[in-house]
Formats: structure tokens, sequence, C-alpha cells
């Protein structure tokens, strides 16, 4: 191969690694904050919405099987009570597990919530301080690997 032929195979080697590094860094920063989490102060609320929301952008049949969930929860932390929305921000998925997390908080149920010291306006449940960071570290292996095979085999061949 040429000098030119080779550059852009290289390049996309090259990108691939960096976008690795990328996807380790985000997966580390959420796992971080997630860390901090677990140690703030716990107080109990009280689920007052727990729904499933239907999301079918611009009638596409490609997802007209998305869900998210919409769970509300009140809390009071020195008198003042504050009202979070919960999980509303999650990526659609299946309903059978939507599902499965709306009937797992009721509205009324009791639940532990945990919010941050200097601001209790900043809430969570329990569930959401574990981090979903094991598809993001395994898209950060694929790319890592496909990477450096482009490039070994590219500085391989122009050897």
């Amino acid at each position: 191969m040429t000098g030119l032929s080779t550059l852009g195979p290289l390049l996309a080697g090259i990108s691939m690694i960096v976008l690795a590094g990328r996807q380790f860094i985000k997966a580390w920063q959420v796992w971080r904050k997630a860390a901090a989490r677990r140690v703030w102060p716990t107080t109990t609320g009280t689920i007052i919405d727990s729904q499933i929301v239907h999301n079918a952008p611009f009638d596409d049949p490609d997802y007209s099987h998305a869900y998210t969930p919409r769970i509300t929860f009140q809390h009071t932390v020195n008198g003042i009570t504050y009202t979070n929305p919960e999980f509303t921000d999650r990526a659609p998925n299946l309903e059978s597990k939507v599902r499965a997390l709306v009937e797992r908080y009721p509205v009324g149920k009791p639940v532990k919530v945990y919010y941050a010291p200097r601001d209790p306006r900043y809430a969570f449940l329990a569930e959401a301080i574990r981090p979903p960071i094991t598809g993001t570290i395994l898209v950060g292996i694929v790319e890592l690997i496909a990477g450096a095979v482009l490039v070994i085999v590219i500085a391989a061949q122009a050897l």
C-alpha cells in the first residue's frame, strides 16, 4: 500500500482508539458521580406518580414499542417538601421492562431518597445510584480493539 492509501484507515484506527478513551472517561465520570451519591444523607419519600409513557416519535413504526417510565416522588428535608421526577430521562425500552419498574414504584409507596446535602432539591432513589456503565465500557472495549487492530494491520502492511 502506498503512504497515501494507508492514511485514511490509519486515521480511522486512531480515531477509534480516541473514541474508546472517551467512552472510558465517560464511564469513569458516571461511576464517580454515583459513588459520591452513595454517601449523601437519606430520608423517606413517597411516590406520587408512576406511569408508563409511550414514545413514538414522528409516528415512526420502528419506535412503536418504545416506552419510558415516569416516576415522580416527594421528600421533605428540614420542613421543606421537594418534588422530583425520577427515571424520566432514561432511554426508551421495551414495555415489559418499563412496566416492571413502574410496578416496583406504585403511587403511595414509601421510598429511600438520597439527597444532596447542600441542595436537597437534587435527590435520587436508591436504584438511580447504580450507574448503567456496562454498555459504555463494552462499547469502549470494542472501539479500542477495532482501532488497535486497524492500526496494527496498517502498520504491518507499511513495513
